[in-house]
């Protein structure tokens, strides 16, 4: 599934003790993920909604993200990294996970 060297070295870093793991995605999960346009429903979610987003992403792309963070109703937050895909999770991992609780625990509170 991660092809490219930062998404191997990702993979490699993160799953270290997990031998069930495997890099790999099915066809027919592939092929949902090019039919699908998950921007076409921006407005209809309703619940509070965190993006984390790597500013260079090309796996999923980053644009239209935005473009789709712009059209989601508040309250929202929008978290953008440096960086390509994975390169939040290698690099960015405590900050986007303490920045991620925080916002849960103040969005529970509400």
């Amino acid at each position: 599934m991660f092809g490219d060297g930062e998404g191997q070295e990702f993979v490699e870093n993160m799953i270290h003790g997990l031998p069930s793991f495997r890099n790999e995605i099915t066809v027919s999960t592939l092929d949902c993920l090019f039919a699908m346009e998950v921007g076409a429903y921006a407005e209809r979610i309703t619940a509070p909604t965190l993006m984390v987003l790597a500013a260079q992403d090309t796996v999923a792309p980053v644009e239209e993200a935005r473009e789709m963070y712009d059209r989601i109703l508040d309250p929202k937050e929008l978290m953008e990294y440096p960086g390509q895909h994975c390169a939040i999770l290698s690099h960015h991992f405590p900050e986007v996970i303490g920045r991620t609780a925080q916002w849960l625990a103040m969005t529970m509170s509400h």
